[in-house]
């Protein structure tokens, strides 16, 4: 599918995703009767652009699945009746807003498109959902009580409760979605200085997706440590490591860089730029693991990949330390194997041929050499693993294969497991010193080339076709696995 990179919904697509998604398995969608109930859907920014151009509408969990971590958190005023709404902004909605204003917390004014307000606040790192609770009964708790009393207005705090609600957590109409029974819910550029005749028909200005991609590129989520500050809240030591992640400065190739730096250097790569997003929220895939293990795991500072990896689910040190032990021979890829992985369509402007340790690098104007290991560091961890590699080593694999061939059912030939069962320590050097002239770049003589292969024609019962298998020799295919 061609993606639509320079749409301006697109844009949209992408700064909503950036700010509101915290749950990517599970989206909300409405029913025909207007509710909303839970599915698992892979969301992507692309999901919500053709949310955009449908005029369609899906709601959004405010946490991670099954984990007690966000990042934003949501005053919701809202009335009865339409008719009461001016009254609700004057009353309520406005004071809560000079309120945010004066603390110097930055938010999102968000109209419903029926009869509700939403002031949203974000933040750079993530935060536990207690601490989320925390926040908005700090900024809602003058207006709560009051507007209690009322008979037209209510005020939904999100996250409504500090624990709880493990598996999604409240949900959310994601906004500039369009509600079967409302109207198009959009952003209010500037509900302070703005009377709600002037924003009330927005959706109707021929420029109207131009000013609600103003709105969000303009807006900044709150640092942590500010609004933990401002709100005199104190965080504990797990919400100050988590939280703070994504400040926390690294030197590399003698330059301090924190995770978001790195970020929002590599936005143009939007494949890398989801795992980073993932990186730092917590919320990293196996294939995420792999990813960075190849790109940050040769670094000089290898604190950076230690530090992501704590911030994962289920986080165990010394599980982490021997996965990350098996995966140190991953080494980048490149930008466009990195798509083909991911099954996303690469951008025109980036080098399919560079590795994503080099389109860091170019983003931060660094060199790759400064930021990955030294070529004498590199010898030392090259002559350490070659030492390790003995002619056992060669035999172990011998014996799996043997093992392996004893109860797969597509072997081909008996002759090659005669072959196999008869190596002697010869063979088993020979293999050795082939392997490690082909790691050293030297030019190896292969008595058996990989152009020596048997050729067999194979029928499939199941498939009810032949298939061709290609056999090579056996000392080849040890190479081969290497």
């Amino acid at each position: 599918m061609n993606i639509p990179r320079n749409d301006i919904k697109y844009k949209i697509a992408q700064k909503l995703f950036d700010y509101y998604v915290i749950n990517d398995k599970y989206m909300a969608v409405q029913m025909p009767d207007g509710r909303y109930v839970p599915r698992r859907v892979k969301c992507t920014p692309l999901l919500l652009f053709d949310m955009l151009e449908q005029g369609a509408s899906l709601g959004v969990y405010q946490q991670q699945y099954k984990r007690k971590w966000m990042k934003w958190v949501c005053l919701d005023f809202d009335c009865k009746d339409p008719c009461f709404l001016e009254d609700l902004l004057e009353k309520y909605v406005l004071p809560a807003a000079r309120k945010l204003e004066k603390l110097g917390i930055h938010y999102l004014a968000e109209f419903s498109g029926r009869r509700g307000i939403h002031l949203w606040i974000l933040t750079k790192g993530i935060i536990s959902k207690e601490q989320g609770f925390k926040i908005v009964e700090c900024l809602g708790k003058e207006y709560k009580s009051a507007i209690h009393q009322e008979e037209v207005f209510g005020l939904d705090l999100f996250p409504a409760v500090a624990g709880g609600g493990i598996k999604f957590g409240k949900q959310v109409k994601l906004p500039l979605s369009v509600h079967r029974k409302g109207g198009q819910s959009f952003f209010i550029p500037d509900i302070l200085n703005y009377n709600m005749e002037e924003w009330r028909n927005l959706p109707e200005k021929s420029d109207f997706w131009q000013i609600q991609f103003g709105v969000l590129q303009s807006y900044v989520p709150n640092d942590l440590e500010v609004l933990w500050k401002r709100l005199r809240i104190s965080p504990d030591k797990e919400q100050q490591e988590k939280g703070l992640l994504y400040k926390k400065e690294y030197l590399i190739a003698e330059n301090s860089l924190s995770l978001y730096d790195i970020q929002k250097a590599c936005e143009g790569c939007s494949v890398f730029y989801g795992i980073m997003k993932r990186a730092l929220e917590g919320n990293l895939r196996y294939l995420d693991r792999l990813i960075l293990s190849g790109c940050f795991g040769h670094m000089k500072n290898d604190e950076l990949l230690w530090d992501i990896m704590k911030q994962q689910n289920n986080y165990k040190e010394n599980v982490t330390r021997h996965q990350l032990s098996k995966l140190n021979k991953n080494y980048p890829v490149t930008i466009q194997y990195l798509y083909d992985l991911y099954g996303e369509q690469l951008e025109s402007e980036l080098d399919p041929h560079a590795t994503v340790i080099e389109y860091i690098a170019e983003q931060l104007g660094l060199s790759v050499a400064k930021i990955m290991e030294s070529k004498e560091e590199k010898e030392l961890d090259h002559r350490y693993w070659k030492k390790e590699k003995d002619s056992s080593y060669f035999r172990m694999i011998r014996d799996k294969e043997l093992c392996y061939m004893c109860y797969d059912d597509e072997v081909l030939a008996v002759n090659d497991y005669l072959e196999m069962s008869g190596m002697k320590q010869y063979d088993f050097k020979d293999i050795k010193e082939k392997f490690f002239g082909i790691i050293n770049g030297d030019e190896v003589q292969l008595e058996n080339s990989p152009s020596r292969y048997s050729l067999y024609k194979r029928w499939r019962k199941e498939k009810k076709n032949h298939e061709y298998w290609y056999l090579f020799v056996r000392k080849t295919e040890f190479l081969l696995q290497h």
